[in-house]
């Protein structure tokens, strides 16, 4: 694995960001709106350019090998995550064109408000993904320990994730991870 390099998002990974984020994701009209696929990924473009946001390219590592794309993780600091969400959120709102949806967003964004995905004192992993032909090849546990990495740099000692499905609260187990809440599989790790 000496060949992988892990390093900060460039605007050269956005596409493949993106095509990645895409086929991962299970429901794209909820995280990003109604649409095509090519509306879908015409939003995280933007969001993706935008230094200000969730998903601003400062948040995301990447894997390569032989500077081939490998897969990312995009991971925040607890002090940010309101504030750059809440304007991903409002970005996605105004990209929207479909009335229906614009109006369950701001609905989604209010909620948000009260939600705690992590506190100001964790570091919180929000996406990790590898391409198909590489899984099974160590690259998520590169990518995740190299968020430990950065989490302690910016002096962090606990990091959160929110698992989506059993598998996932098991994969993470192995990690040293351990459920904090059964009901949204929120999981800490202290570093």
């Amino acid at each position: 694995m000496d060949s992988y390099i892990v390093k900060i998002a460039e605007v050269e990974d956005i596409k493949n960001i993106i095509d990645l984020i895409y086929e991962t994701e299970l429901n794209p009209n909820y995280e990003w709106g109604y649409g095509t696929e090519a509306d879908q990924k015409e939003k995280l473009n933007i969001l993706l350019n935008n230094s200000n946001n969730r998903f601003k390219l400062n948040n995301i590592l990447v894997c390569k090998k032989e500077n081939q794309f490998c897969g990312f993780i995009l991971s925040l600091s607890g002090k940010n995550i309101k504030k750059e969400t809440l304007v991903s959120d409002f970005n996605l709102i105004k990209m929207e064109k479909n009335f229906k949806f614009k109006f369950k967003f701001l609905l989604d964004t209010i909620y948000y408000i009260f939600y705690k995905e992590c506190s100001k004192n964790e570091y919180y992993i929000s996406n990790i993904a590898v391409k198909k032909e590489f899984r099974g090849m160590g690259i998520a546990h590169k990518l995740l320990y190299s968020s430990y990495n950065l989490a302690k740099n910016k002096g962090y000692n606990k990091i959160v994730l929110h698992a989506n499905n059993d598998k996932l609260v098991d994969y993470y187990k192995n990690f040293g991870f351990k459920v904090d809440d059964l009901k949204s599989k929120k999981m800490t790790k202290d570093l």
